[in-house]
């Protein structure tokens, strides 16, 4: 084993806890908590160099300080069923306002949709995962109807350019991200 899968396995370990401490299913709560938040922390820089406006950094900056606590909530205070039921109601509350603040459905904020989706499949049971996605898609729903019905309360994208290049990094985020939570289940349930 090379040095540095040492060192991230020893890190994920401090992380994450030991499989003594904590059950695998409360790992990968804090585990998507702890990579959400590490995400909307270099989604700030992406946003800033876009010049994509104050509200939206400063969303994310709030997201990346309450992601952080719901992760010490449950890795630190040993609240892992309240960091689950927390951490699916911000990520869908994180999703409406990126939504609202960010060109609605003309921008990237459908695809956080799906990436929740996929933290609900992994952290919850089945009937609970098709009472979220029900609840999830009335939700979407409901913000395709506040915008047709008021249309001047979504902003526009300032440019085209500025309107591409962030569906497609969200499109590379959204894959990287797929990878890495499977990457990270696989390294958690091997060799943690």
């Amino acid at each position: 084993m090379t040095i540095m899968m040492k060192v991230i396995k020893r890190l994920l370990k401090t992380a994450l806890g030991s499989e003594k401490d904590f059950t695998f299913e409360e790992r990968l709560v804090f585990s998507f908590a702890f990579y959400a938040a590490i995400t909307c922390f270099l989604s700030i820089f992406i946003n800033i160099q876009l010049n994509l406006g104050k509200s939206n950094i400063i969303l994310i900056l709030i997201s990346t300080l309450i992601l952080f606590c719901i992760f010490i909530l449950g890795r630190y205070y040993k609240k892992a069923n309240a960091a689950r039921l927390l951490l699916t109601i911000f990520a869908l509350l994180f999703c409406n306002l990126y939504w609202l603040m960010n060109y609605g459905s003309r921008g990237s904020s459908t695809f956080l949709f799906l990436i929740h989706f996929f933290i609900v499949i992994f952290i919850w049971d089945n009937f609970q995962i098709r009472t979220i996605a029900f609840l999830v898609f009335l939700n979407i729903c409901g913000l395709f109807a506040i915008e047709w019905a008021v249309p001047n309360l979504i902003p526009f994208y300032p440019t085209e350019l500025a309107r591409i290049i962030p569906k497609l990094s969200d499109i590379k985020m959204c894959g990287d991200d797929q990878s890495h939570l499977f990457n990270l289940y696989r390294l958690i349930d091997k060799h943690i």
